[in-house]
């Protein structure tokens, strides 16, 4: 997946290419950085602005990130390591870091005005 964030201080796009795994409907992203002692920046932005944009094949849809906590963070956690099990190693290099795991939740748009 392509994801597009705001950047929190300079109001630009910035877009990272990601791993996902799905989740009923949503989207399930982790902010590994490869096991780093640093969160990623683009788990900045997207804490700092929930509205985002996911690309896959080519198919935008605009999203809003949870940031995953508790029994929500576990279970997707599962998911996520179920996909990619590389995440156990990324975590364990992390240290001290809790990993970041957001769910892009897709957003509904409403339906334009009705014309007669």
């Amino acid at each position: 997946m392509l994801l597009t964030v705001t950047g929190r201080k300079s109001g630009q796009s910035h877009t990272t290419p990601l791993l996902y795994a799905p989740d009923d409907g949503s989207f399930i992203v982790v902010g590994s950085n490869w096991g780093q002692t640093a969160h990623p920046q683009w788990t900045y932005n997207l804490i700092a602005d929930q509205r985002a944009t996911v690309a896959i094949k080519g198919v935008k849809t605009p999203v809003l990130a949870e940031l995953a906590e508790g029994a929500l963070r576990k279970r997707l956690w599962e998911l996520a390591t179920d996909s990619w099990p590389a995440y156990i190693t990324y975590a364990d290099r992390a240290y001290s870091r809790k990993i970041r795991v957001f769910r892009l939740n897709p957003v509904l748009l409403a339906p334009g005005p009705l014309t007669p």
